[in-house]
C-alpha cells in the first residue's frame, strides 16, 4: 500500500511554485535534449500530478468510515443471536418433550445456526428465514406463551437491517480499496514522471552540479513529507503471564508526561523532543519498572514494550 504523504500548505505551495525546482526554467535544455517528451505542457502536468497525489486520499484516510460500517453489522449479527435465543425459551415453555424440543430448535434454525459462521450475512439470513418460517407455523401455541404478537416484524426488519448494514460495510471497502488504487496509480505515474525528469537533469546539467542538485528525490520529498514525527509507543505485559496489562501508568518524569495503557495493553506518546529519557511504569498489583536512558532520535518512532513483574 502507497504510504500516506502530508505537508503544509506553505511546504505545498513551496513545491508548486518552485515548478519541480526550476524545470520550467530549464524547460528548453530539457526539450533539446529529447523533443518529444518535455513539451511545454509537461512541467503543468506533473506540478498537477503532484498536488493531486499530496492530497489525494486512500485506504488509511478510510479507515474509520470501514470500521464504522463493519461494526454497525457485526451489531447487527449479535443482535439475531439475542431474538434467537428469546425464541429458544419461548420454545422451552412450549414443550417439556425433549425430543420434541430438539426438533423444534432444528426447524427453528438451531442446525444453521451451529454451522454458519456468526459473521456471515447469508448464514444469519438463513437463519432468520428460519425463524419465521417457524413462528409462523406454531403462531397460535406461542402466543399463547406470550410471544410478542410482532415477533415476526421484528425478525423481517432484522433481515432488513442486516442486509443493508452489510452492503454498507462491503461499499465502504471497496471506496477504500477504490481510492488506495488511485492513489497508488497516481504515485506510480508520478515516480515514473519524476525519476525520468531527474536521471535526465544529471546528463543535461552534469557540468553545472548546482543545478542538478535541484532535480534529486531527497529535495523533492523532504517538501512532499513534511518533518518526520517523533515519538514512543508499545506495550504494556503482565510478565507472569505474558499477556496485555491494560491501566497501567507509563510516564516520562523529566517531561513531566504519562499516559494509561488502554484494556490491550497499548501506550502512546506521540510527539517527543528528541533527548535521552527515563521510562517508568506503574499500576496497582506490580512492581514499578524503570528503563533508564531510553534514547528517542528525531523522525523517529520507537517501540518499547514494557514487561512488569507482579507484587
Amino acid at each position: 500500500m502507497t504510504p500516506t504523504y502530508s505537508c503544509s500548505a506553505s511546504d505545498l505551495a513551496d513545491v508548486i511554485r518552485l515548478g519541480l525546482f526550476d524545470y520550467e526554467q530549464y524547460q528548453p535544455r530539457f526539450a533539446a535534449h529529447k523533443p518529444s517528451k518535455y513539451t511545454a505542457t509537461y512541467g503543468t502536468e506533473t506540478q498537477t500530478l503532484l498536488k493531486d497525489f499530496v492530497t489525494m486520499e486512500d485506504f488509511q484516510s478510510h479507515a474509520k468510515t470501514v470500521q464504522t460500517a463493519r461494526d454497525a453489522f457485526t451489531n447487527e449479527v449479535k443482535s439475531v443471536a439475542v431474538l434467537f435465543k428469546m425464541l429458544k425459551n419461548y420454545i422451552n415453555e412450549l414443550t417439556a418433550d425433549k425430543t420434541l424440543r430438539t426438533n423444534h430448535y432444528k426447524e427453528a434454525g438451531q442446525q444453521l445456526f451451529d454451522e454458519l459462521s456468526a459473521n456471515s450475512a447469508e448464514g444469519n439470513d438463513k437463519l432468520l428465514g428460519a425463524m419465521i418460517r417457524f413462528v409462523q407455523t406454531y403462531q397460535a401455541e406461542l402466543t399463547a406463551k406470550d410471544l410478542p404478537a410482532d415477533f415476526v416484524q421484528q425478525l423481517k426488519d432484522k433481515q432488513t437491517r442486516l442486509s443493508n448494514t452489510h452492503k454498507a460495510w462491503l461499499t465502504a471497502k471497496e471506496t477504500a480499496s477504490a481510492a488506495s488504487d488511485t492513489k497508488i496509480a497516481a504515485g506510480n505515474e508520478l515516480k515514473s514522471r519524476l525519476a525520468m525528469l531527474f536521471a535526465d537533469a544529471q546528463v543535461v546539467f552534469q557540468e553545472e552540479k548546482d543545478i542538478a542538485k535541484k532535480f534529486v528525490w531527497d529535495t523533492l520529498l523532504t517538501k512532499v513529507r513534511g518533518a518526520r514525527e517523533t515519538g514512543l509507543n508499545g506495550k504494556t505485559i503482565n510478565a507472569s503471564i505474558e499477556k496485555a496489562a491494560g491501566g497501567i501508568t507509563v510516564s516520562i518524569p523529566s517531561l513531566n508526561l504519562s499516559v494509561v495503557s488502554d484494556a490491550n495493553g497499548r501506550y502512546e506518546f506521540p510527539s517527543l523532543p528528541e533527548g535521552t529519557y527515563d521510562i517508568e511504569a506503574k499500576g496497582d498489583g506490580f512492581k514499578t519498572l524503570v528503563v533508564e536512558k531510553r534514547v528517542v532520535k528525531a523522525g523517529v518512532v520507537g517501540r518499547l514494550n514494557l514487561a512488569l513483574e507482579m507484587v
